[in-house]
């Protein structure tokens, strides 16, 4: 009945799925230089939408009794069709963020595309791991996996939006459309003459081959993801998905989050909130929009707390990890006297500049106190933004490196600039200040456990020096506190002199 009811539906809406707007203006871009197509088709292969339209097209008169197989990978679908036809088809392909304009619309859009980007990922990485062939064939499935719900979103956002502020549960959208999303992409692929093994990689079907299971399991582990990673369900996942693999299952799930955090970290959609990012957050829950915003037949039923505290926040707050002159002095090292020393000995140069300074403050809290990752956010000139202008420890893609956040944004980095001031964020205050904390600083960091303190020349604020040892297994304890502020400021005074000059 249910499969009944997702042909119909199908039958009265479209099967195509727009492409998102990042991705789509690379490949236009890329469309005006010369001998791009390897990088065009890298592109291409990414997005869920221009995926479909490909294979769509290029099956369009294969299978059945043609004698012709079906193709069942993008980059495979691209080379049948050739440049010109493909160069078109991606020219005048809609882009969702001019089609989508309801409330939330986007933004969900957004997160679906970015799970299948996070799904095809996994996949990628543990096929290989497991001497799958045909890897390309696996991402290609694995990036359509989530096409009936993408559809929904798109074209019936009115009972999607139902289907989210109920909860998003895994399974539960049966109640709001009268059959499930594998259910209707299962419809879309004997529609679009698209590969069987999508379809049968699905929940309902229950398939024992190995390909197919792979993806079943990795799929359902993304989507759970989204309500957080140590949910009863999502531990359960995981055994499931260590069972099948014949491995311990906290290995499993160790690589899975690896895999993640690898993700985040070049995800094609920059405006998308990264399932690694919610790897810190012990409780979690997935997003609904405020209440204000919810459907009318929602409103009568449903209460959700703002998910963003707005009490107005002060600075004394943070005063039990405030920076003062009376601070214990950090336990003596030969390490913490070489970088102080080595501080010393360039404000004595007069050559010596600003630039110089902020290197060797960041490469020695890297290098001296063995903090993994350490950056200078700047204040922009007109005071309106902090950008991330100088970084240690960072891989060359990292977004970090490209972060920017707006001062009357940024929460407690507004509050640490309002003088000189440092603050160690970890497990047992994090959930005091996490409302605080900007989301999209936790997003970029995907850590729970870091030092911050602005910097000061004189009495006038430039930035903060940010700090965590994500990528080590000692955590940050309080003398590696202490000997951080007592270099950032350090740091202030030398620059104060520099200016001076």
């Amino acid at each position: 009945m249910s499969i009944s009811k997702a042909q119909n539906w199908l039958q009265n809406h479209s099967d195509t799925i727009p492409a998102i707007n990042h991705t789509h203006h690379e490949i236009i871009e890329l469309l005006e230089q010369e001998n791009r197509s390897q990088d065009i088709v890298s592109f291409t292969a990414t997005d869920p939408g221009l995926s479909l339209a490909i294979l769509k097209k290029v099956n369009a008169n294969r299978g059945g009794n043609t004698g012709r197989e079906i193709v069942s990978s993008t980059k495979s679908g691209i080379a049948l069709l050739g440049d010109q036809v493909t160069h078109t088809l991606l020219k005048e392909f809609s882009v969702a963020k001019n089609i989508l304009d309801k409330p939330h619309q986007l933004f969900l859009f957004r997160q679906i595309m970015s799970r299948s980007y996070h799904n095809e990922v996994q996949v990628a990485e543990w096929a290989s791991e497991n001497g799958y062939p045909n890897i390309d064939q696996l991402t290609a499935c694995a990036l359509l996996t989530y096409a009936g719900e993408a559809l929904c979103c798109v074209y019936d956002f009115d009972h999607y939006l139902n289907y989210v502020c109920s909860g998003s549960s895994y399974g539960d959208e049966a109640k709001h459309f009268g059959f499930s999303f594998p259910q209707l992409t299962e419809v879309l692929c004997q529609q679009l003459n698209l590969p069987e093994i999508i379809i049968n990689s699905q929940p309902h079907k229950n398939s024992n081959d190995q390909k197919e299971k792979l993806l079943y399991f990795i799929a359902k582990l993304c989507h759970q993801s989204e309500h957080g990673w140590y949910t009863k369900n999502q531990q359960e996942s995981f055994q499931q998905f260590a069972d099948f693999l014949q491995q311990p299952v906290d290995m499993v799930t160790a690589k899975f989050h690896q895999i993640s955090i690898m993700e985040a970290r070049k995800s094609i959609i920059p405006d998308a909130w990264q399932a690694a990012s919610r790897l810190i957050l012990i409780q979690d829950k997935a997003w609904t929009p405020p209440p204000e915003d919810f459907p009318a037949a929602l409103k009568q039923t449903t209460s959700v707390k703002p998910a963003i505290d707005k009490k107005p926040v002060q600075s004394d707050q943070i005063k039990p990890d405030q920076i003062s002159i009376k601070d214990k002095p950090a336990k003596k090292t030969v390490k913490e006297d070489d970088i102080f020393n080595r501080m010393k000995q360039l404000v004595k140069q007069h050559s010596t500049s600003q630039s110089t300074i902020l290197n060797c403050c960041l490469n020695g809290i890297h290098k001296d106190f063995s903090l993994s990752k350490v950056s200078l956010l700047l204040l922009a000139k007109n005071k309106q933004k902090l950008l991330n202008r100088m970084s240690v420890g960072l891989e060359k893609e990292a977004p970090f490196r490209q972060y920017q956040i707006e001062v009357s944004k940024a929460g407690l980095l507004k509050i640490l600039l309002n003088k000189p001031q440092a603050i160690w964020i970890n497990k047992s205050n994090f959930k005091k200040y996490e409302h605080i904390i900007p989301k999209s600083l936790l997003a970029n960091i995907m850590t729970s456990d870091f030092l911050a303190m602005s910097l000061f020349i004189a009495e006038k604020p430039i930035g903060i020096i940010y700090a965590d040892r994500s990528q080590s297994t000692t955590p940050i304890d309080e003398n590696t506190f202490l000997q951080f502020k007592q270099l950032v400021s350090l740091t202030g005074k030398a620059l104060t002199i520099i200016a001076k000059r």
